[in-house]
């Protein structure tokens, strides 16, 4: 009886099979009429999407640096924005249109005619037929007075220079954001790399642990708990693989990177060995020489004196000149005028305007000299941040590190045979992994240091 039902359940899976088969044949053959049905109708089919993931573009810092002056929005929008000022500047030279009027009778009500534009020199008063129509014209120009128009052409050069120093302070911040962030990313890969490694480590030994712990060598708690630290490295390089991708992906847009492509950072030890200037008094000066935010404030204080001026100037009346023609419209049939118009400054004398541009003076000042404390200061602590940082990187024993990772293979081996409990492995292991996280970190806060202090700066002192 068992063999007739294990008989019956062979044969049910031969044709359970069999037609699973069939099926398949079936489908590539409905598949295949309908493709080439589309190509007949002249149509293609669509092509297959791949996303690969293994774009990967290495990029040194440097090389970062130059992409991002090429292809960076921000800085293309803050290059349009120098144009536009430039522009202005031009604008502010050219001196206004001059006013053209002419005014006519259609209907010559003497005459009766239309349009009837007889010569002066033809005119009689006995003959309403030689009465022409009356025309005037004229002819006005405006002339600014008082400096109005060179003082708006140095306003809006003195623009022109904000914008500039704008584009700088652009280029320097845009800059510092990307050595911060390349950094973190070289700091970020180095921490997933060797969260691999160790967690390449804690796999083998799981995996022996639990062929010896059906020979009865090892204790299920020991397996347990390696499990349990296999899983917090995992946890670990998931949350650096989070910072890593948010980082990457403000790198991208510093760059101007639009396709899926995966930015590698190139790992340079020779930004450790960089020479840092020993004096503080020297590095201020060249702050206040070269900020270009600083130097932006001290062309805002210029901007609020030109105005000044300008508003000053706006205080006299401006002269318009006319010139005026008339035919039939005056004590002579051809009349030549010449006349000129003003106001008269009795009501309005720009008295606001003159008094709110002496206020933004001394706001102006205000903001300059606060600035130019607030950029010595700037410097003075970051000078220092970086002095205590270095004696730190300096006091560190690299070689320590080395030694370090020698004896972490050894540490396996020893718990393989048994030679370290478990309780020794483990506090050795998460030591190792939180020294060398600390040397990435402390590596990572030394060259932000020296990043820092060339920002305040506004210039590379340390390269």
């Amino acid at each position: 009886m068992v063999c007739l039902k294990t008989d019956v359940l062979v044969l049910l899976e031969k044709r359970v099979k069999a037609n699973t088969r069939l099926i398949q044949v079936i489908s590539i053959l409905i598949f295949a009429l309908i493709c080439v049905s589309i190509r007949g109708q002249g149509i293609q089919p669509p092509a297959p999407v791949s996303i690969s993931t293994t774009d990967t573009m290495s990029v040194s810092l440097p090389e970062a640096e130059s992409i991002l002056i090429k292809n960076n929005l921000y800085l293309l929008a803050r290059r349009y924005d120098i144009e536009t000022a430039r522009a202005q500047v031009l604008q502010a030279k050219l001196w206004d249109n001059p006013v053209f009027y002419v005014e006519t009778n259609p209907l010559n009500n003497s005459s009766g005619r239309y349009f009837s534009f007889i010569p002066a020199n033809n005119f009689n008063p006995n003959d309403k037929s030689t009465i022409g129509n009356e025309v005037i014209a004229n002819v006005n120009q405006l002339i600014k007075t008082a400096g109005k128009r060179s003082n708006l052409v140095q306003l809006n050069r003195i623009n022109a220079e904000i914008s500039e120093f704008v584009f700088a302070d652009a280029i320097r911040s845009l800059k510092y954001t990307l050595r911060y962030d390349y950094s973190l990313m070289v700091q970020f890969q180095k921490s997933i790399d060797l969260l691999d490694n160790e967690s390449r480590s804690i796999k083998v030994l799981v995996d022996i642990i639990q062929e010896q712990l059906l020979k009865g060598n090892f204790a299920e708690k020991d397996l347990l708990r390696l499990q349990a630290l296999a899983f917090d490295l995992q946890m670990q390089r998931k949350d650096f693989l989070k910072q890593l991708a948010d980082v990457e992906a403000e790198v991208r847009t510093l760059l101007g990177v639009r396709t899926v492509v995966f930015i590698k950072p190139i790992a340079d030890s020779t930004i450790f060995k960089r020479t840092i200037p020993d004096r503080v008094d020297s590095l201020v000066s060249s702050a206040l020489d070269n900020r270009p935010d600083l130097k932006m404030s001290e062309s805002q204080f210029r901007w609020s004196s030109q105005n000044l001026k300008l508003q000053k100037s706006l205080s006299v009346p401006d002269v318009a000149v006319t010139l005026n023609y008339t035919r039939y419209s005056n004590y002579l049939p051809d009349y030549y005028g010449l006349g000129v118009t003003s106001n008269l400054p009795l009501l309005n004398r720009n008295q606001g305007n003159i008094k709110s541009a002496k206020s933004d003076i001394k706001s102006s000042e205000s903001d300059f000299e606060n600035q130019k404390i607030s950029t010595m200061n700037d410097v003075i602590s970051r000078y220092l941040q970086l002095q205590v940082t270095k004696t730190a990187f300096d006091n560190f024993d690299r070689p320590f590190v080395g030694k370090f990772d020698k004896y972490f293979q050894k540490l396996i081996l020893n718990f393989q045979r048994r030679v370290i409990g478990l309780i020794e492995f483990i506090d050795f292991f998460e030591t190792y992994r939180d020294t060398k996280l600390s040397s990435f970190n402390l590596e990572q806060d030394f060259f932000q240091a020296q990043e820092q202090l060339n920002f305040s700066i506004g210039k590379d002192v340390i390269k």
